[in-house]
């Protein structure tokens, strides 16, 4: 079965904050060569400049969350967005390659 890597999103006044649950990092750990982190913050600029020039940050966020590659991640769990303030949530889905 595959597992649910939930990406907890925030805002704070400069930009937004993207967060892993303890049982996802300890869940994280457990791969090889992974050296995921709590929680990464990314201003508002730095977003709005990378998204308008190469699209959605979205897969760089996981990277930096999980310590693994989207590809590598993908063939153990899938990813979801959850944004508590608006209480909407998404599945990442990644570019299918040309």
């Amino acid at each position: 079965m595959k597992h649910t890597i939930v990406i907890h999103v925030g805002n704070k006044r400069d930009g937004v904050i993207y967060e892993l649950s303890n049982r996802d990092l300890d869940l994280l750990r457990e791969f090889e060569g992974a050296q995921p982190l709590r929680k990464v913050s990314i201003s508002f600029d730095t977003k709005a400049d990378y998204e308008e020039t190469h699209g959605s940050i979205e897969e760089q966020i996981i990277l930096l969350l999980t310590g693994l590659s989207v590809d590598r991640l993908a063939r153990v769990a899938d990813v979801s967005f959850y944004d508590a303030a608006s209480g909407k949530s998404w599945k990442h889905r990644a570019p299918r390659a040309a």
